[in-house]
């Protein structure tokens, strides 16, 4: 057995072996959607108006044979698009059909534009009845692939909630990519606002359960109760950086603000303020308060994260306060009360956590505890609360605000450029906003800057994803007789029409490094060998198929009636993407979600 295990671990390709990878061969993929392939030449006969803003290309219908002479005067209109065009949704049912008063709709192409779809394969034969004018149409749309793709899987998402352009403000802040391949900044939501109400600041950003979207909390601004900062806003937001619903919007007076956020495995947004905890169910689409404290109770949560392998609860929550030791900074809870301390050793104040899948330690980013807030920046805390400095005569870090960890490991922080700065800042409001990339041991790699001149007087960073990381979304109460849903989604269009394999696991550590340097984090334990191999189909249902067109598959996890009641076992599910033509035959490794046995 020693021997078989042996092999087994150590034979490669490992998940080759265990999900009937194929032998790699020599090929690649390119980012940009294939679909869009046709859309250039459906196009070729288009007004050269449409050519800036393709969303109207996607419905010209057979009335465009009218379009008057005036419409020689609708390009000057389109090269109003603002950068916002730049960023195509996915979904673009929203077209308006009035495209047939061409010289009155194209005066709207800046607000119609933002809404242009990824897919374009649905340009209507009738385009080509359009006048002569549009033979100037594909010098221009040879841009379409490039303008498309500047949101792809990969890119790290930053929400702020400053007005550059009033320092020190609470919102309109704004939403931005960072292409982190070559290093350019595009704006998805130049001013964040709900349309006719309030100016909001994008304080934290996480992908939405649907791999597309963005769920997005915020801050307000305005008279009270909801005057700097104060009030619960969170926001289902669009790939465009517009705002599709709000699914909380609290002004009660002096209810706390959102700090941050993450869904759990039954299909809820765990939500943390400064003194409560809220809950938002997906599926009932209620929003209710878990459980508060009191102001004067010493406990200013200011972070949170999810992790179902902790001894009695499920979340750890950061706290703000003071450096010494005996004020706790990371407790232990669930969604009934604070259970515990988990580490009174640690920096000012905890900006982010996220759970380190290798080792299942909390890697933090902070203010430090040093003057002017330096030192402590980054960290390290065990679940048994012993606490490292990681940055500290490593790398130089000032009060980052946030922290992400890749699927290589690695990890993103906001802070700022300090890399010529004598420590501590004699004028913070004056250093750079930056995004630094750092490997686990505090080690500098490589940071982003978003401008020379977005300052910490005008830009407050606070929120940061990578779009298309949430692959893996768990649904369900995990109660005997009942079936979870797993949704297993790539954002990379080359994936789609793919293989995949799913894999469950008793836990997360200790994962499988594959060939292309990302982590399947899943221990390696019988369940990961039943589920990667498909033994129990009748249980583990289509945890093996082929993503489809628009690279999505669900599964289900059929729970057993037979099994006893609340035994609050936690199951984790992640997966694979295959191409034969990949380093290894994987082209894509998932995030790593669950659910809990009730």
């Amino acid at each position: 057995m020693a021997i078989k295990l042996f092999r087994f671990l150590y034979a490669w390709p490992v998940v080759g072996i265990l999900f009937g990878v194929a032998s790699p061969a020599a090929g690649q993929w390119t980012r940009s959607p294939v679909q869009l392939t046709r859309c250039p030449v459906r196009e070729t006969l288009c007004p050269a108006v449409a050519t800036r803003c393709p969303v109207n290309l996607t419905s010209c219908p057979p009335a465009t044979t009218r379009c008057p002479v005036q419409q020689t005067a609708c390009p000057p209109v389109s090269t109003a698009c603002p950068p916002e065009t730049t960023r195509c949704p996915i979904k673009a049912t929203v077209c308006p059909p009035a495209t047939t008063r061409c010289p009155a709709v194209q005066t709207l192409c800046p607000e119609v534009s933002t809404k242009c779809p990824v897919r374009q394969t649905s340009c209507p034969p009738s385009t080509t009845r359009c006048p002569s004018v549009a033979t100037k149409c594909p010098a221009r749309q040879t841009v379409c692939p490039v303008v498309l793709t500047r949101c792809p899987p990969g890119d790290m998402v930053v929400g702020q909630y400053r007005d550059p352009g009033v320092p020190n403000s609470h919102g309109p802040g704004s939403i931005l990519t960072v292409d982190t391949a070559t290093g350019k900044v595009f704006t998805l939501a130049s001013r964040f606002t709900t349309p006719g109400t309030t100016t909001l600041g994008p304080c934290r950003i996480e992908m939405a359960s649907d791999n597309m979207n963005f769920t997005v909390g915020s801050l307000a601004r305005g008279t009270a109760p909801t005057e700097q900062g104060r009030g619960a806003f969170l926001h289902s937001v669009g790939v465009d950086g517009s705002i599709l619903g709000t699914l909380i919007a609290d002004t009660t007076p002096g209810v706390d603000r959102i700090h941050s956020f993450d869904l759990d495995g039954d299909g809820t947004w765990i939500v943390n303020g400064t003194h409560r905890l809220w809950a938002f169910d997906e599926n009932t689409m209620v929003f209710k308060t878990l459980w508060s404290t009191l102001p004067a109770s010493g406990v200013t949560l200011t972070t949170m994260a999810l992790d179902p392998a902790l001894p009695r609860g499920s979340l750890v929550l950061g706290n703000a306060g003071s450096p010494q030791i005996g004020v706790p900074k990371l407790f232990e809870a669930d969604r009934t009360r604070l259970i515990s301390t988990i580490s009174s050793t640690g920096p000012f104040s905890v900006t982010g956590v996220k759970v380190d899948y290798k080792t299942g330690d909390y890697l933090c980013s902070a203010l430090g505890p040093g003057p002017g807030g330096t030192g402590g920046e980054f960290s390290r805390t065990t679940k048994g609360g012993m606490y490292r400095v990681l940055n500290n005569g490593v790398t130089t870090l000032y009060n980052p605000s946030a922290i992400h960890i890749d699927k290589q490991h690695l990890v993103w922080m906001l802070t700022t450029d300090v890399r010529a700065v004598s420590m501590p800042p004699a004028n913070p409001a004056a250093l750079v906003c930056s995004l630094y990339k750092v490997d686990q041991k505090g080690i500098f790699i490589t940071l982003f800057r978003y401008s020379s001149t977005l300052t910490l007087a005008n830009f407050a960073p606070s929120g940061l994803t990578r779009y298309g990381s949430r692959n893996v979304v768990c649904n369900g109460t995990g109660r005997p007789g009942t079936t979870v849903k797993i949704s297993f989604t790539s954002r990379k269009a080359a994936d789609a029409g793919r293989p995949y394999q799913l894999a469950a696991s008793f836990g997360y550590r200790n994962g499988v490094k594959c060939p292309n340097g990302e982590f399947l984090d899943l221990t390696l334990d019988d369940l990961f060998l039943v589920t990667s191999q498909n033994l129990l189909p009748m249980i583990f249902d289509k945890f093996a198929g082929v993503l489809d067109a628009s690279g999505e598959a669900t599964a289900a996890v059929r729970i057993p009636g037979w099994l006893p009641p609340g035994p609050g076992i936690p199951i984790f599910v992640s997966g694979i993407v295959i191409d034969p033509g990949a380093p290894g035959g994987v082209t894509t490794v998932g995030n790593t979600h669950w659910f809990t046995l009730r």
